[in-house]
């Protein structure tokens, strides 16, 4: 029994030394005391603990689900949307460098009105409006290159699809804005984090969804992406006003911003 207690203290101080030796090598072997790195070794676990509990919490609150998943949605979709525009102006007719110059105007112009508008307006009705236009406008080029009931000159096409995409950049600002007030602050972070990982995936598919779209035409790349500004908006009716409403600290503070 006695030789059995020994084997555990002794691996236990072993397992304690090689994490001490850790802990050494991460602080770029600075000299610190054995009670300095017992401090910084609870630290440690003390913040492993808080990101289990933060996840359980997310995993265990309906709202927060719900909110993360839509702007998990949105997110994607912008980011999906945005890229997939942008690498297909290349191909849209006229100047490239011009329609460059024109696209960068036009996401100047929404950039700065969506600036204003969450200021003065909020964050809830802009961004659906920012929605609902890009939708617009992409169905709109849609239907009449499909059925030309108005002739579109390939210069007012041109001019439409940069229009779009100006609106996704206040989307973006918008988006970016009011994620981080729909959720607490112990779960702001992780919720953020999420979000972003969904949008670079968005970003990492575009290539491939404007490869695939533009084999059948690139007509009906922008009635998917109308479509996915759509349900972007549809969903964001669901969300909460934050404008003007204090940051919530709490889980009970984001629960009551609805």
């Amino acid at each position: 029994m006695i030789k059995h207690n020994s084997n555990s203290v002794a691996i236990a101080r072993d397992k304690l030394l090689r994490q001490l030796n850790k802990c050494v090598e991460r602080e770029c072997c600075k000299r610190k005391t054995l009670d300095e790195l017992l401090i910084l070794l609870e630290q440690k676990r003390l913040t492993k603990n808080d990101v289990r509990n933060v996840c359980r919490e997310i995993c265990e609150s309906r709202i927060i689900r719900h909110r993360l998943s839509i702007m998990c949605y949105l997110w994607f979709s912008t980011s999906l949307s945005y890229y997939g525009v942008t690498f297909s102006v290349p191909v849209l007719s006229g100047d490239r460098y011009q329609n460059f110059v024109y696209g960068a105007g036009f996401e100047f112009v929404f950039f700065s009105a969506s600036f204003f508008v969450l200021s003065k307006v909020g964050r809830k009705c802009p961004l659906i409006a920012f929605y609902l236009l890009s939708w617009f406008l992409f169905t709109c080029v849609f239907l009449l290159s499909v059925f030309p009931v108005i002739h579109l000159t390939a210069c007012s096409r041109t001019l439409l699809i940069l229009l779009g995409k100006g609106t996704i950049v206040g989307t973006f600002f918008c988006v970016f804005i009011y994620c981080a007030e729909l959720f607490p602050t112990p779960m702001r972070a992780a919720c953020n984090g999420i979000t972003s990982l969904c949008c670079r995936v968005g970003s990492l598919l575009s290539p491939y969804f404007l490869t695939y779209t533009m084999k059948v035409s690139q007509d009906t790349m922008l009635l998917l992406i109308g479509i996915l500004t759509l349900v972007a908006a549809l969903l964001t009716i669901s969300l909460p006003e934050t404008h003007r409403k204090k940051l919530p600290d709490t889980l009970d503070d984001a629960l009551n911003l609805n």
